[in-house]
């Protein structure tokens, strides 16, 4: 079942030394930040210098047929978000529809949208266009 809340971004600029995505936040189950329209009001800019590359393994495997084929697998390294958003290598500018604040300032779906934006540049190695977040 859907807790109903959730929040989405696009890249709205990117250079050789930052990302900029717009985001929105709703919560469905509160009427102040239903968010029907799905109007970006928020923005995070993050330093690729920030982003974490996955670490590739790459191995031999002998196949059915006799022959050799190159394995690669993409190994996700841990990030220190909180760290990187004090650093000021990632900025959240919150939605006006963010309903919950961590202690830092930042909304708690930026955050979430943030860990995701992450993962993603790790297992594919390019920066995601959107990135959506619904629980």
């Amino acid at each position: 079942m859907s807790k109903g809340i959730g929040g989405f971004v696009r890249v709205i600029m990117q250079d050789e030394n930052t990302v900029v995505y717009e985001h929105y936040a709703y919560n469905l189950n509160e009427e102040e930040y239903q968010n029907r329209e799905h109007i970006y009001d928020g923005i995070i800019t993050i330093d690729k210098r920030s982003l974490v590359e996955s670490e590739i393994h790459e191995k031999l495997k002998k196949q059915p047929s006799g022959r050799k084929k190159l394995m690669t697998k993409r190994i996700p390294r841990e990030v220190d978000y909180i760290g990187l958003i004090t650093a000021g290598k990632i900025n959240v500018e919150n939605s006006k529809f963010c309903w919950q604040i961590l202690n830092n300032g930042t909304g708690l779906i930026a955050i979430h949208i943030i860990f995701k934006i992450f993962d993603l540049y790790q297992s594919e190695g390019a920066i995601p266009e959107t990135v959506g977040y619904h629980v």
